[in-house]
C-alpha cells in the first residue's frame, strides 16, 4: 500500500517540485474540448535548502514530509493515480538544434554524443542525453539535442520511487508550459517565442514543432516586488498592489516602477533577440519567420508589459489564458493568484499517459 493512499489506474497526475513548495494536479481528458480538473493541491513551504543550487533534491525526507502532508491534508478533489509526470527545472536543462550530415537513423545517437561537448558545458558522462529528429534538409538533418545532468534526474527518480510512485515522464518546466500554449491554437508549423514569466525566473524558448532552444532569465515577479518595495520605500504588500494594478502603465509611479522593471525586461529582450538570430541562422533554408510572442505567468499580466515588449521586439505579443479551456466541475475554482501558481503543473497534467518523455 502506498503511503499516499492513492490507487493506480490508466491516468497520471502531474507533480511540479518548486524551490519552496510542490504542486500536484490531475486532469481528465474524457472530454477533449473541455478537460476536467480532478484534483489539485499545493504543499506547505519547505526549506529552500531542500533542493540544491544545481537543481537536485538534497533533503529527500523533508520533501517526503511535505508530500505526505499535501496528499493527506491539502488536496482539493482527489488524485487517483500512482503514475506521475514530474517537471524538472528548465534552467538546468540544455536544448539546442544541431545539424547533422545525412546518416542512418541508427547512427544519430552516436553523432549526437559527439556534438554534446560543443554545446553543453559539462562532461558527457555526467549527462543524460536525448534527441529528436525534426526534419531532413538539403545539407543533412536537423536534430533537437536535449541534455540533463544525471545528478538531477537520479535524485528525482530516487525520491519518486521512495514514495511508491511510478514515474512515467520527467521533462523541463518549459515543455509543460508549451502544452498550455498549444491550447491557445498555436500551429505546429508556426514558430513562436514562448515566455513563462514566473515568480522566481523567466523561462523563454523558441517553439517550432518542438522546443527549439530555451533559456532562463534569473529573477521573476517576486524579485520585481522586492526591488519595487525598496525603491519606493514601501511594504512588499503595497509594492505588489502597485505592480499588479499599475505596472509600467501610466500612473504617478510609472517612472519609479519602470526604473525597477526595465533592466529585467531589457535582459529578456536581448535574450529573445539572440535566440531569434540563432533560429534564423539554422532555419534559413525554410525561410520561416517568427512573428509572435506567446506569454503566460503572473508577471506577463503586469500592466504595460505586453505593450513594452511588443515595441522592443516589433512583434505581436499575446497573453495566453489556458484556464478558460478547463472545467473544474464541483471543485473550488482557482483564485487569480493560484492560477499563476498552478500553470506549470497544469501543463504537465496534460501529458497523455502514452506520451512519456525521458
Amino acid at each position: 500500500m502506498t503511503r499516499l493512499g492513492i490507487t493506480g489506474n490508466e491516468a497520471l497526475f502531474a507533480l511540479d517540485i518548486g524551490h519552496s513548495t510542490m504542486k500536484v494536479m490531475e486532469i481528465s481528458a474524457t472530454n477533449p474540448e473541455k478537460p476536467t480538473v480532478v484534483g489539485y493541491g499545493i504543499s506547505g513551504n519547505y526549506a529552500d535548502t531542500t533542493l540544491g543550487p544545481n537543481g537536485d533534491i538534497i533533503r529527500q525526507e523533508d520533501l517526503a514530509t511535505a508530500m505526505i502532508d499535501l496528499f493527506n491534508n491539502r488536496l482539493v478533489g482527489s488524485i487517483t493515480s500512482k503514475e506521475v509526470a514530474c517537471t524538472i527545472p528548465t534552467s538546468h536543462t540544455f536544448s539546442r538544434l544541431i545539424t547533422l550530415p545525412k546518416i542512418e537513423d541508427n547512427q544519430i545517437e552516436e553523432a549526437v554524443k559527439l556534438e554534446v561537448e560543443q554545446y553543453v558545458p559539462m562532461p558527457v558522462d555526467s549527462l543524460y542525453i536525448d534527441h529528436e529528429k525534426l526534419r531532413d534538409t538539403d545539407q543533412g538533418m536537423d536534430v533537437l539535442l536535449v541534455a540533463t545532468p544525471r545528478k538531477i534526474i537520479d535524485s528525482y527518480m530516487e525520491f519518486l520511487h521512495s514514495m511508491s510512485l511510478v514515474p512515467v515522464a520527467l521533462e523541463p518546466t518549459m515543455n509543460a508550459s508549451a502544452r498550455l500554449f498549444n491550447l491557445s491554437g498555436i500551429s505546429p508549423k508556426e514558430p513562436a517565442v514562448l515566455i513563462d514569466f514566473g515568480s522566481t525566473a523567466i523561462d523563454v524558448a523558441i517553439y517550432d514543432q518542438a522546443l527549439f532552444v530555451n533559456s532562463t532569465i534569473p529573477g521573476g515577479g517576486e524579485a520585481l516586488t522586492t526591488n519595487l518595495a525598496k525603491t519606493l520605500k514601501i511594504t512588499r504588500d503595497e509594492a505588489y498592489v502597485i505592480k499588479c494594478l499599475n505596472g509600467i502603465g501610466e500612473s504617478k509611479n510609472q517612472e519609479a516602477v519602470l526604473s525597477v522593471v526595465k533592466p529585467q525586461i531589457e535582459s529578456l529582450v536581448r535574450e529573445i533577440q539572440k535566440m531569434m538570430r540563432y533560429y534564423a541562422e539554422r532555419t534559413a533554408e525554410s525561410k520561416k519567420e517568427i512573428t509572435k510572442v506567446l506569454a503566460l505567468g503572473g508577471g506577463s499580466n503586469m500592466p504595460g508589459f505586453i505593450q513594452y515588449l511588443s515595441r522592443q521586439l516589433n512583434l505581436t505579443v499575446q497573453i495566453v489564458d489556458p484556464w478558460s479551456q478547463m472545467d473544474f466541475g464541483n471543485l473550488r475554482q482557482l483564485s487569480d493568484e493560484e492560477r499563476t501558481v498552478y500553470l506549470t503543473v497544469a501543463g504537465q497534467a496534460f501529458l497523455h499517459p502514452g506520451e512519456t518523455i525521458a
